[in-house]
């Protein structure tokens, strides 16, 4: 990876954490915009979905990591994958 391009990488913020108060689909649907956005400008959208995972975890924050685990999940490998998370 270049200089120039790891510099992008790391200037990029990550989102602001999803908001548990109030109207949580349109928190929800506002953090889902935000987060498409971040994995696009840090390029963290070509990494493998295991990073892309442990990412969002981390920028949704402690509170939201329970509203995750209560999640219907079919299987562990759908708890695993991002793209069905953010489905839910």
């Amino acid at each position: 990876m270049s200089q120039a391009t790891s510099a992008v990488l790391q200037n990029v913020r990550f989102p602001s954490k999803l908001k548990t108060n109030r109207n949580m689909a349109s928190n929800w649907k506002r953090f889902q915009q935000m987060w498409s956005n971040y994995e696009i400008a840090s390029r963290l959208v070509k990494q493998p979905k295991e990073e892309r995972m442990a990412t969002l975890l981390t920028c949704l924050g402690a509170d939201v990591l329970e509203i995750v685990d209560g999640l219907n999940f079919a299987n562990d490998e759908e708890r695993k994958d991002i793209d069905v998370v953010l489905e839910n």
